[in-house]
């Protein structure tokens, strides 16, 4: 995919995928031509991000949950939901 697909796609904007790479959350590959390809893996991680931010996680802690395994992740996730709540 392209980058304009995940925009559309993910529904952010090419500013984000940029500094989603500069953040180190996610790699991107470029082809030949030097336009970013992702494979359906980035697709499923850049909507993973925007899950994040729209309960407002940081970045530090979204490159944490990036690295946990599954059932980690739940555990924590609930969480950072619950810890949401009690604002």
């Amino acid at each position: 995919m392209k980058i304009q697909e995940i925009c559309d796609s993910c529904h952010i904007t090419k500013k984000a995928i940029y500094y989603y790479e500069k953040q180190h959350l996610i790699k991107t590959h470029k082809n030949q031509n030097g336009y970013r390809e992702f494979s359906e893996k980035d697709v499923q991680r850049i909507q993973e991000i925007v899950m994040y931010r729209s309960f407002d996680i940081s970045i530090e802690d979204i490159r944490y949950l990036l690295d946990l395994d599954e059932d980690s992740k739940k555990d924590d996730l609930q969480k950072y939901i619950n810890k949401d709540k009690n604002k």
